[in-house]
C-alpha cells in the first residue's frame, strides 16, 4: 500500500511540473534595420519542433520548458542564433546578415569591400575543409578559380611557378600577378644566388615560405578591381591571401595534423631500347655513308663492338625517377585571455621529388597577436619565418637550362653502356657528356632560403563609421647557394669546380589609411578609403 501511495505522490508532483513549465513564446524577427523578417525558421533547440515568422515576422510557439529551453532562428542570408529562453514569453530578435555569396567580405588590403560592390571580377578559394591535404598555396589555387591557370616550371620540389590570371598580358615582361599576404605586398620569386654563373638558374617558388594550414582565405582579382587599388602593380591580377589569426575564444585550443604523400610518374616516354638504338646506328651509318659514297661502317657487328642483340644499356628514366614519399606535419594554438589573443603554428614539410637525390625541406613559424588596449584602439603584430634548404640538380625544361637538365639528359642521352673487359663501353658519341645517372647524382646543388615577414597594425576608431590605420610591412629573404661539379662531369673539362654564394633582399612598406564606412540605410551607404603608401 505504501508503494502505491508513494507512485501517486511521484506521478502527480511530475504532470504537475511539466503542466508548470510549458508555455507559449511569442515574439518578433527583424534585421538590423528594423525590418520584419517573414520566413524565419524558428525551432526549439535539440528537437525536431518548430514554426516560421509570417508576413510581419511574428511568431508563436510553444515549448516545454520556458526555463531551459532555447530557440534556434536561421534564415538564409542571415547569421544563425540561439536564445536561451530563462523564463521569458516574449522575444524580439535582431538577425544579422552573413557575410557570402555576394555580400561576402573579399578584400583585405585597404580595405574591405563586399562582393556585391565590385566593379570588377573576383574568385574567392575556399580553403577551408580541403578533402586532399595541400603542400603549398598554389595546390590549392588549381582548378579552383575561374580564369587562373597555375603550372610549375620544372619537377623540382618547391620550384617556381607560373600563374596566369585571364592569360598573358605581355610578351617581354612578366605576367605574374601581385602577391599580398595580410595586406604587405611581396616579390614574384625567390632567386637564388647563382655560385659559378652556369646555366642551371634557380627560381623558387614565392609561396613556399606559406604553409596551406595557416591561411584563412584567398581571393584572386581580375580586370579593374586590380588596377583600381593597387594601379599598375596589378595589371596581371592580385592574389590576396589572408592568414588565420587568434580567436576570441575562452578556451585555447591546440590541434596537431600529419600527413604523408606519394608522388609517382604514372606515365613514361616511349624511347628505344638499348638493342633498337644499336640497330638504328647501324642502319644510320649505312645510309649515310652510301649517300656519302663511302665504305659502309657498321658498327655493331659482334667485332669491335656487339651484335645489336648483345648490347646492353639502360632506360634511363626507370633509373632517374622514382616513386617520391612526402611528409608534412603541423602543431597550431590558438587562444585568448580578456583583452588579448593570439594564434601561433609551427609546420615542418619534408618533400622528396621525384627525381633522383632532389628534395625539399621547410620548416616554417607563423605568429600573429591581437591587443584591444581600449575599446576603440586596436594592436596587432603578424610574425612568421620559414627555413627552405633544397638539395638536387635541375630539373627544368627552359632554354637557358635545358642542356643541364636531368629531365632532357634521361631521354636524348644513348642508352648503350657495355660491360668491354675492365671499362664500361660507352657510345662515343657521348662521351661529351656524362651519363644521367652520373650527372643526378654527382653533381651538387643546395640552395637554402630564410625568408622572414612582419606587419604591425595600430587601429583606432575615431567613430562607429571613421577608422583611422597606420601599417608597417616588412619582407626579407636572405639567400644562398653551393654547387660542386666533379671532375667526373665532362662538361667541366679540368679537375672540378665549387662555388658558394649568397643575395639579400629586402622590401617595407609603411600605410597611413583612413577608412569611411557610412550606413544610411539598408540601400545607400557609402564606403571609401583615403591614405598614403611609403
Amino acid at each position: 500500500m505504501k508503494k502505491i501511495i508513494l507512485f501517486f505522490i511521484i506521478t502527480t508532483f511530475s504532470i504537475t511540473q511539466i503542466l508548470a513549465q510549458q508555455a507559449l513564446v511569442k515574439g518578433k524577427v527583424t534585421d538590423i534595420y528594423d525590418e520584419p523578417l517573414p520566413g524565419v525558421n524558428v525551432t526549439i533547440k535539440g528537437l525536431n519542433k518548430g514554426t516560421v515568422t509570417d508576413i510581419d515576422g511574428n511568431f508563436t510557439i510553444k515549448v516545454n520548458d520556458i526555463k531551459n529551453d532555447a530557440l534556434k532562428f536561421s534564415f538564409l542570408g542571415f547569421e544563425k542564433k540561439v536564445i536561451p529562453l530563462n523564463g521569458n514569453t516574449t522575444l524580439n530578435v535582431v538577425l544579422k546578415e552573413e557575410a557570402t555569396n555576394l555580400e561576402e567580405v573579399v578584400i583585405k588590403s585597404y580595405g574591405d569591400i563586399k562582393k556585391s560592390d565590385m566593379t570588377g571580377s573576383v574568385s574567392s578559394v575556399r580553403v577551408e575543409n580541403q578533402d586532399i591535404p595541400n603542400a603549398t598555396v598554389d595546390q590549392l589555387l588549381q582548378g579552383r578559380a575561374a580564369g587562373v591557370t597555375v603550372t610549375t616550371t620544372s619537377a623540382e620540389p618547391g620550384a617556381a611557378i607560373n600563374v596566369r590570371i585571364r592569360g598573358l598580358n605581355s610578351i617581354s615582361i612578366s605576367n605574374q600577378p601581385l602577391y599580398v599576404i595580410d595586406g604587405i605586398p611581396m616579390d614574384v620569386g625567390i632567386d637564388t644566388p647563382n655560385a659559378m654563373d652556369s646555366p642551371d638558374n634557380k627560381t623558387y617558388n614565392p609561396l613556399v615560405s606559406l604553409d596551406p594550414n595557416d591561411i584563412a582565405s584567398i581571393e584572386v582579382l581580375k580586370d579593374a578591381s586590380a588596377t583600381a587599388i593597387y594601379g599598375s602593380r596589378g595589371a596581371n591580377g592580385v592574389v590576396l591571401i589572408t592568414t588565420k589569426g587568434g580567436s576570441r575564444k575562452e578556451v585555447s585550443e591546440v590541434t596537431f595534423g600529419t600527413s604523408i604523400s606519394l608522388a609517382h610518374v604514372s606515365k613514361t616516354i616511349p624511347v628505344l631500347k638499348p638493342q633498337q638504338f644499336a640497330e638504328f646506328k647501324n642502319e644510320y651509318n649505312f645510309v649515310s655513308d652510301v649517300a656519302a659514297g663511302d665504305i659502309p661502317n657498321i658498327k655493331y657487328d659482334g667485332s669491335d663492338y656487339p651484335m645489336p642483340k648483345d648490347v646492353e644499356g639502360y632506360f634511363w628514366q626507370d633509373e632517374i625517377l622514382r616513386n617520391a614519399w612526402s611528409q608534412n606535419y603541423n602543431l597550431s594554438m590558438t587562444g585568448s585571455a580578456k583583452k588579448n589573443y593570439y594564434y601561433l603554428s609551427f609546420n615542418a614539410r619534408l618533400t622528396n621529388g621525384i627525381v633522383l637525390n632532389s628534395s625539399l625541406d621547410r620548416y616554417s613559424f607563423n605568429g600573429k597577436y591581437n591587443w584591444d588596449i581600449t575599446e576603440k584602439l586596436h594592436y596587432k603584430i603578424a610574425l612568421s619565418y620559414a627555413h627552405a634548404s633544397g638539395k638536387g640538380t635541375s630539373t627544368s625544361g627552359d632554354v637557358a637550362n635545358i642542356t643541364w637538365s636531368a629531365m632532357n639528359w634521361m631521354l636524348s642521352k644513348s642508352p648503350i653502356v657495355y660491360d668491354f673487359g675492365d671499362d664500361d663501353y660507352v657510345d662515343p658519341a657521348e662521351l661529351e657528356t656524362a651519363n644521367p645517372l652520373t650527372f643526378v647524382n654527382e653533381y651538387v646543388s643546395e640552395p637554402v632560403s630564410n625568408i622572414f615577414r612582419g606587419m604591425f597594425n595600430l587601429d583606432y576608431e575615431v567613430t562607429k563609421w571613421l577608422d583611422l590605420e597606420m601599417r608597417y610591412g616588412l619582407n626579407y629573404t636572405h639567400n644562398r647557394r653551393g654547387q660542386y661539379w666533379p671532375k667526373t662531369l665532362p662538361m667541366v673539362k679540368d679537375q672540378g669546380r665549387a662555388g658558394y654564394a649568397t643575395s639579400d633582399q629586402t622590401s617595407q612598406t609603411f600605410n597611413f589609411l583612413a577608412h569611411f564606412d557610412y550606413n544610411f540605410n539598408k540601400a545607400n551607404k557609402i564606403n571609401a578609403v583615403a591614405g598614403i603608401e611609403l
